[in-house]
């Protein structure tokens, strides 16, 4: 969208405007974030205080790398990754989840099992403090960790 934008600009190059949409073009032409440090790094570089911090510390920053890194693995964006199957007690556990589940309702404890074994088996972890039990934003996600878990399941199956 920006590069098109930069390569039909009419006004001077020399102004600000253009500067900006500059800028823009070329972050939107960068590799797509892989989680949220990607997206804070890019924030920081587009405003000026990546270049600053670096200006400080030196272009190696150690800590920026690190951050960036762990915040990247908190929340990493996309499709999860299955990282393994189930063991045979998380199948176990699993079956008597389809047993005895219902559409679109679950209870505490079916809550805590879906989480564990999506947190395990996709190495990607939900903070279940911050859940609502009454809202669809919850609903939804629990939707999606089951689907993912159905997968998992079908394939443990088969195999």
């Amino acid at each position: 969208m920006y590069k098109e934008q930069l390569e039909n600009y009419k006004g001077d190059k020399r102004s600000r405007e253009y500067k900006e949409l500059k800028k823009l073009a070329k972050v939107e032409v960068e590799a797509k974030s892989e989680g949220l440090g990607d997206t804070i790094e890019k924030v920081l570089r587009f405003t000026g205080v990546k270049q600053a911090i670096e200006f400080v510390a030196g272009k190696d920053c150690l800590p920026c790398d690190e951050r960036r890194k762990a915040l990247n693995a908190i929340l990493p964006y996309g499709e999860p990754k299955q990282v393994r199957w189930f063991t045979s007690k998380e199948l176990s556990e699993y079956e008597v989840f389809i047993a005895n589940r219902k559409n679109d309702s679950w209870s505490a404890e079916q809550v805590t099992l879906l989480f564990r074994l999506y947190a395990e088996v996709f190495n990607r972890k939900y903070n279940i403090k911050r859940m609502c039990g009454s809202c669809m934003g919850t609903a939804n996600i629990l939707k999606k960790v089951t689907l993912d878990l159905d997968k998992v399941y079908n394939e443990s199956t088969n195999n």
